[in-house]
C-alpha cells in the first residue's frame, strides 16, 4: 500500500512542478516585463539580476511544460535553471556586498526559485531504465 502511495505521489511530482514552473515563469514576465522596458529603473533594482529573471521565465514555461509532458530533458532543464539562479544569487550578493542598493525581497526571490528548481531537478528525475 505504501509503494503505491509513494509511486502515485512521485508520478504526480512533475505535474505539479510542470504547472507551478509555467505559472511561475507567467508571473515573471509579468513582474519584469514592465520594468525591462524602462528607461530609469526603480532604486534598489540591480539590472542583471532583472534581466536574468526576465529572460529566465521564459525559460520556466518551457520547462514546465518540459515536465507536464513527462519529457527528459525537462530534469536537465530544471538543473540549469538552479545552477543559473545560484549564480545569479551569488552576483547579486556580491553587488549587495559591495555596496550597491538593492531590495531584500529581491536575495527571498532568488532564493525561493533555488530552492524550487532544485527541488523540481531532486525529485522529478526519471530512471533511464525502469527495469534496473
Amino acid at each position: 500500500m505504501q509503494e503505491n502511495a509513494a509511486s502515485s505521489l512521485r508520478g504526480r511530482l512533475p505535474v505539479v512542478f510542470g504547472v507551478a514552473g509555467i505559472l511561475f515563469g507567467i508571473a515573471s514576465i509579468l513582474s519584469a516585463g514592465p520594468l525591462v522596458l524602462r528607461s530609469q529603473l526603480p532604486p534598489g533594482v540591480v539590472p542583471f539580476v532583472l534581466w536574468f529573471n526576465f529572460c529566465a521565465a521564459f525559460v520556466y514555461i518551457a520547462v514546465g511544460t518540459g515536465l507536464l509532458a513527462g519529457k527528459r530533458w525537462a530534469w536537465a532543464g530544471a538543473v540549469l535553471l538552479a545552477g543559473l539562479t545560484a549564480i545569479a544569487g551569488f552576483g547579486f550578493a556580491i553587488a549587495a556586498v559591495f555596496g550597491t542598493a538593492v531590495l531584500a525581497r529581491t536575495g527571498a526571490a532568488l532564493g525561493l526559485r533555488f530552492f524550487f528548481w532544485a527541488s523540481a531537478a531532486c525529485f522529478c528525475r526519471r530512471p533511464r531504465d525502469a527495469s534496473f
